[in-house]
């Protein structure tokens, strides 16, 4: 796989995390423009009682956003995250995490490494 071409997608599944969601995704957007190629950021919201999908619709509208009609839980919701995603390559986050501004590159390129790379984690 030629990754120095790939896109990828990020998947964040959210359950009334709009404090959260406001670092979060903030980072990803920076981590994203410095990797320099397409990316889809996807949250699964768990419906959300509080006003993150207000937040993204008026903050992110690049951020495609599944909502559920209940609290699925954390692993649902990232698997529905992922069988949504366009690209090969998916980047699993939690709604609490502050990305690094260059973490995408250094996970993406193992995948370059051996054919037989199913994973990486950071």
């Amino acid at each position: 796989m030629d990754v120095s071409k790939q896109s990828l997608t990020i998947v964040i599944p959210n359950w009334n995390g709009v404090e959260f969601l406001k670092k979060c995704i903030t980072s990803v957007v920076k981590a994203i423009d410095i990797y320099g190629k397409d990316c889809e950021i996807i949250v699964v919201d768990n419906a959300s009682s509080d006003e993150s999908i207000d937040y993204l619709n008026n903050n992110f509208p690049q951020v495609r956003i599944i909502t559920l009609k209940e609290n699925l839980g954390f692993a649902k919701a990232m698997n529905i995250g992922i069988r949504q995603a366009v690209s090969p390559i998916v980047i699993g986050l939690n709604n609490d995490t502050i990305a690094d501004k260059d973490f995408i590159a250094p996970l993406v390129n193992h995948f370059s490494n051996n054919g037989d790379i199913f994973a990486v984690a950071a």
